[in-house]
């Protein structure tokens, strides 16, 4: 029997019964937190030198980002815009919504450079030739659940400004919302387990997560 049904993730909707697979085809998450996957000693780009555990949370994270972008782009020309249905004002000589902009933007901006200055620490690590330390790693896997829950609350902070019309869907803003919220309730990238991994290695030096 064969069953596929990817209705929405289905990342545990696939069934296949009776077939054989060979070791090398598995993935163990013990083996990519100790870095002795199999498949390291044939594919030896640098690629390969990141854990998967920190590769596959940055594919979160980093669309996360994209989906913020998104948002704060569309947010501002609409806003541009919009009048108040009560007095015809102008939204852009509203201090609350400038406040919301900014606010926003500058989140969104910080965590462009959180994540381009991990990328960058991470490729001088595997240009040196040096394993990427287990503390790194757990800094880093604690930025990839920060990332997307800081985007979230960006984009929210848009819905807010935006009113309620958000919410039509013809608006991008709604499609931007659902997204943002749910890539920041991955199990991978949890921002309670990851900010008390990161926590548990700061006061003890060691690494009680289970895909780092």
């Amino acid at each position: 029997m064969f069953l596929v049904d990817w209705l929405i993730k289905g990342s545990k909707n696939i069934v296949v019964d009776h077939a054989f697979v060979p070791d090398h085809r598995r993935y163990f998450i013990g083996r990519s937190t100790a870095m002795a996957d199999p498949g390291r000693a044939t594919f030896t780009a640098d690629t390969y030198k990141v854990s998967f555990g920190v590769a596959f949370s940055y594919t979160l994270a980093s669309v996360s980002l994209g989906i913020a972008d998104g948002a704060i782009e569309y947010a501002i020309n609409y806003l541009r815009n919009r009048k108040s249905a009560y007095d015809g004002s102008a939204y852009i000589n509203d201090p609350t919504t400038q406040k919301m902009l900014a606010q926003a933007y500058s989140a969104v901006d910080g965590l462009h450079l959180k994540m381009d200055r991990d990328l960058a620490e991470m490729e001088a690590y595997l240009k040196s030739g040096e394993e990427i330390p287990m503390d790194r790693r757990m800094f880093y896997r604690w930025h990839t659940t920060e990332i997307p829950r800081m985007a979230k609350d960006a984009v929210n902070l848009l819905i807010e400004g935006c009113g309620g019309s958000s919410f039509m869907n013809a608006s991008p803003l709604q499609r931007y919302f659902r997204d943002i919220n749910c890539i920041s309730n991955h199990q991978v990238v949890n921002y309670e387990m990851g900010a008390s991994s990161f926590g548990y290695n700061l006061l003890t030096g060691e690494n009680n997560h289970p895909l780092v």
